[in-house]
């Protein structure tokens, strides 16, 4: 009985040792190695699409705070609020999403915003944390500032250029 086991295991070394032998062999008149060595593979990558901007005419909000889709950039703004800033200013958040289901916009594609009021240009305050600072992934949404040198008391009769988006009248609620 002692003798079953090691005869198992002889007979599956044989086994075994037996299967790697036509490995040498040749395939078509060519060892493996020759028949490898002639095959050609190409590897191609599918090229990821990039965000392009359109050149498009600005599209105005009906309100001031309705949706406006921007064709140009592929992406929906909306003013969410006005709001006195950390810093002073008047602060404005703005909805902002990303249309494009296959590619991220990146931040240098809005470029600044611009305001006017009854007294004119308002600048913008340069204040951290203010505006997009990161591409906006395909579909997503987030909410961005920009603080303005005014009081939000003064924009009863302004007007927001944010992107190819126009928002005109009293922007604060």
């Amino acid at each position: 009985m002692k003798h079953i086991p090691l005869i198992s295991t002889s007979l599956a070394v044989a086994l075994v040792l037996t299967g790697c032998a036509p490995l040498g062999e040749k395939l078509n008149g060519k060892t493996a190695a020759q028949a490898g060595a002639e095959e050609q593979v190409a590897v191609t990558e599918t090229p990821k699409p990039e965000f392009s901007a359109k050149q498009v005419p600005p599209t105005t909000a009906q309100s001031p705070f309705d949706t406006v889709t921007d064709e140009g950039l592929g992406v929906e703004w909306q003013i969410r609020s006005v709001r006195q800033g950390p810093t002073g200013g008047a602060q404005i958040l703005i909805r902002m999403k990303n249309l494009n289901k296959d590619f991220a916009v990146p931040p240098s594609a809005i470029g600044d915003p611009t305001l006017s009021s009854a007294g004119g240009n308002v600048a913008l305050m340069q204040v951290p944390d203010q505006g997009l600072d990161a591409p906006l992934g395909a579909l997503a949404e987030t909410t961005i500032s920009y603080t303005f040198n005014t009081s939000p008391w003064n924009l009863s009769n302004a007007e927001l250029k944010l992107g190819n988006a126009v928002f005109k009248g009293y922007l604060s609620r």
